[in-house]
């Protein structure tokens, strides 16, 4: 997130991540304590989250981790795919979030 890497989960608990549904326009996942739901659009190489929802589960060691991570999901505006990495980039082409695939690239 912002060029800094999240520390890693607790043993059984789920890390921040991000999952983009194929069949429709809704991405999933959590921000590292609570799960949330949001609406997305893709047009060429832009990308926007629209009226994130989440759980309100109280962390307290990762709240403010999760709130700078939702904040940036929203702050979005384009994405690029590298290989097993999706960058999520705002509107003056920083990078806000990368994630890493668990899944193989698609080709």
């Amino acid at each position: 997130m912002e060029g800094e890497a999240l520390p890693r989960p607790a043993e059984g608990a789920a890390g921040a991540h991000l999952v983009l549904q194929a069949d429709e326009p809704r991405a999933t996942g959590s921000g590292g304590c609570n799960r949330f739901l949001a609406d997305y659009g893709v047009q060429g190489a832009r990308l926007r989250f629209d009226r994130l929802v989440s759980n309100i589960t109280l962390c307290l060691k990762t709240s403010a981790v999760e709130t700078r991570f939702f904040e940036a999901l929203l702050l979005v505006q384009s994405f690029q795919q590298q290989g097993t990495q999706l960058i999520l980039r705002g509107s003056d082409g920083r990078t806000l979030l990368r994630f890493e695939s668990a899944q193989t690239p698609l080709n």
